[in-house]
């Protein structure tokens, strides 16, 4: 059985993923699911202010009334995706803090959160926005 060039791209992806770093995988997750989540969010709070419309709007409505209703449906069903991705995301970021792929720079230990604080020999009680910092001011 001959595979087509679609087929060798795919698995590519697939063989290529094991070797980039935790943190890589990690971003990447977290932009596919807070992606999907928005669009599966948006369309659904969509569809529902769709059938709110359908079935609660009387038949003599205005033109101009029925176009408030749809543009206040399409505001609500952004800040709706917005809100289903930020808690895909929030979820997510628990999963993989669970999982323990946040690392430590210094000592390659699995952290308990992201911004938890890591009890390293070598940087003591700091975490990596603290450590960025003070590169950054020089001290």
């Amino acid at each position: 059985m001959q595979s087509g060039p679609f087929d060798s791209k795919i698995v590519k992806l697939f063989t290529i993923m094991p070797s980039v770093p935790p943190y890589t995988k990690t971003l990447r997750q977290m932009i596919v699911v807070g992606f999907f989540a928005f669009f599966v969010g948006m369309a659904g709070i969509l569809i529902f202010v769709g059938w709110l419309m359908w079935r609660f709007v009387e038949p003599d409505t205005r033109w101009f009334d029925l176009l408030h209703i749809a543009v206040n449906a399409l505001i609500w069903s952004v800040i709706g995706g917005l809100a289903f991705a930020a808690g895909a995301t929030w979820l997510l970021s628990k999963w993989q803090c669970w999982r323990g792929m946040y690392r430590c720079p210094n000592c390659g230990r699995p952290r308990k959160g992201i911004g938890s604080l890591c009890d390293c020999v070598r940087f003591p009680g700091c975490s990596q926005s603290q450590i960025g910092h003070t590169r950054m001011l020089g001290t």
